[in-house]
This record gives structure tokens, C-alpha cells and sequence, in this order.
């Protein structure tokens, strides 16, 4: 099998190796899609040549012992469960886990194994790119959403890449009033407005904050979701809702908060989440086709690394393909 192994983000080489073999409780996945994490760049800095959680394919074998998935099923990957031991999963928050089990790397190949705890299924009707998009960049804005608690509300979303651009979809579709979108880039702005957010502010050309407050006088809207690692932007996000306003941060957030607001940080959803967002996937509630820029074979995955992370105004969400069929 191939499979692409990174000395840098930008450096890698594909190579041929032998196809795992399942052990108990393990299934063989044949990768059909795998999407580009933001994180993958750090992973890869961080000494791991074998990236690639956000998984989608066909289980292809089944070890000894397996009963949740067998042979054929279309599965996407919940990559990293709770040790059920810790205080967090105790209280039910395994999403939090102090030794969390990490299930599956090495999407960037043809194959990969996997504990069968990580297999979920597949929508019918969910093809196997929009599959790749399931865990991350809908489950973990779902995440978001749901605790910004946004029926009824203005919502501001800071940073319209893919995770804020779902973000958008998922406030309106959960009963927001309006939604307005904060990013530097033009063509950001102008997919946020695609997707229905009521207004589109440039934060090089004017004060978010300011713009903000014009819109939804006169402290602004009440709830802020930031998609964006910038330091700034997180500021901003809590500076532009109202005392006892709400913000969610989903990339990251600043080092400093402010006591008279209600801030939350998620990094990822909860695996009994997912019923909810297959069910947004399959009845088309959001439009993750939209958020797919580009899609590149593996033997190009170099060249969709340098998409994904050299090029952001081009690029939203990037697909690598292993395989021919998606």
C-alpha cells in the first residue's frame, strides 16, 4: 500500500509499504477521503511523519473480538475517546479526558487501522468527501453552536474558515436571528454571505466592534463564536458582546478573559453528539460541499498541503483522495 510519510508540512515522500493487519477489536479501513486538519501541520512539527485523523472509507477487514462494525460498512473516524476513568469522564465530560485514547492516524494512505470504539457510520446519501467533514468540521461546530445557545439571538462568527463558515450554517440552522461574519479575506466574506449571514465585516477596513454595534445596537449581538487562533480576533470576540454576553471559542482562545462575560472553549464534540450531526448531514441541514475547495490524489499531497496552509485565500477546506471513487 502507499502511504505518504512528512519530514515537514511540505516535505514528503509516498511510499509503498506493507498493508496492516487488524488486531483484536481493530478494523482495516480503505481511506477513501481524508481531510486536512489545521492541526496536522503542528502534528507533523511535533515529530509525527503520519497525520490524517479526518477520516472517511470502507471497513475492509475485521479483527477478533469486533462486533460494533464488519466488513463494508462506510464509517467516518471519532478519533480520540475518554480513559471512562478520569474525573472528567466520570462527570460525563469524556471529551475532556485527562488520558484520552488517540484511534487513528495515518490517514494520508491507502489504508489504516483503527479500534472499532473509533468507527461511525456513514449517512446514507453522505458521499465519502462530505463524510471526511463529519467529525471535525461539523461535529466540533456543532459543539460550539449548541453551547453559544443561539435561538433567537444575533450571533457574531469571527474567522470564516471552514470551521467558521459551519458555524454560520449551524447558527441559522438552529434558530439564530441573524448571523454576522467577521474575516480578513474577501473571499471568506463573500462564501459567509453565500452561506446567509446577514453581514460581512472586513477587520483591516473598519472596527469589528464598532461595525458590530451599528448592526445590533446598542452593544452589539449577544453571542460570539471565534473560529480563529488570532490573539486579537479573541479579544475582540469578547470586547463585542455585551456584559453578560456569551463567547465560544472553537481554535483557541486569548490568555485573558473578562469576568463579566461567559466564555467557553471546545475542542471537540461529544461522540453522543453524533447522532445529531449525521442527521444534519443526511437531511442536508448544512451544505458541506460547500466548504470543500479543493481535492488532490495522494500522489499530490504535498501540493495540497501547500493549498491548504500557503494559501488561504484560495483555499477553504482540502481533500486528500487515496483512492479513485469518491
Amino acid at each position: 500500500m502507499r502511504v505518504a510519510r512528512f519530514k515537514t508540512p511540505f516535505e514528503v515522500d509516498i511510499e509503498e509499504v506493507p498493508k496492516p493487519k487488524p488486531g483484536p477489536n481493530e478494523v482495516l479501513i480503505r481511506v477513501m477521503a481524508c481531510a486536512i486538519c489545521a492541526s496536522d501541520a503542528e502534528i507533523i512539527r511535533g515529530g509525527n511523519p503520519n497525520p490524517g485523523h479526518e477520516i472517511a472509507g470502507v471497513v475492509e477487514e475485521v479483527g477478533e473480538g469486533v462486533k460494533r462494525v464488519k466488513a463494508g460498512d462506510r464509517v467516518t473516524i471519532y478519533w480520540k475517546l475518554g480513559c471512562g476513568e478520569c474525573p472528567y469522564c466520570r462527570a460525563g465530560f469524556d471529551v475532556h479526558c485527562e488520558r484520552p485514547r488517540y484511534l487513528a492516524w495515518n490517514g494520508y494512505g491507502e489504508y489504516v487501522v483503527a479500534h472499532e470504539e473509533a468507527c461511525l457510520p456513514l449517512p446514507e446519501g453522505v458521499d465519502f468527501i462530505e463524510g471526511s467533514l463529519l467529525t471535525d468540521t461539523l461535529g466540533t461546530p456543532y459543539a460550539a453552536v449548541m453551547s453559544a445557545r443561539v435561538s433567537g439571538e444575533r450571533v457574531a462568527v469571527w474567522g470564516c474558515g471552514p470551521l467558521g463558515l459551519m458555524c454560520v450554517q449551524l447558527c441559522l440552522e438552529l434558530g439564530a436571528r441573524d448571523v454576522i461574519a467577521v474575516d480578513p479575506i474577501s473571499s471568506r466574506r463573500e462564501m459567509a454571505l453565500k452561506l446567509g449571514a446577514s453581514l460581512a465585516v472586513d477587520p483591516t477596513a473598519e472596527n469589528p466592534v464598532e461595525a458590530l454595534r451599528k448592526f445590533a445596537p446598542p452593544l452589539g449581538p449577544r453571542v460570539a463564536i471565534c473560529a480563529t487562533r488570532s490573539d486579537d480576533a479573541g479579544r475582540a470576540a469578547m470586547n463585542g458582546v455585551p456584559p453578560e454576553g456569551r463567547v465560544v471559542y472553537i481554535a483557541g482562545q486569548p490568555g485573558e478573559l473578562d469576568r463579566h462575560r461567559w466564555a467557553y472553549r471546545i475542542h471537540y464534540f461529544k461522540r453522543t453528539d453524533y447522532e445529531s450531526v449525521a442527521e444534519l448531514a443526511s437531511r442536508r441541514g448544512v451544505r458541506l460541499k460547500e466548504l470543500v475547495s479543493h481535492t488532490y490524489p495522494l500522489e499530490r499531497v504535498r501540493e495540497a498541503f501547500e493549498m491548504r496552509f500557503r494559501n488561504p485565500h484560495k483555499s477553504l477546506k482540502v481533500v486528500v483522495l487515496p483512492h479513485e471513487g469518491c
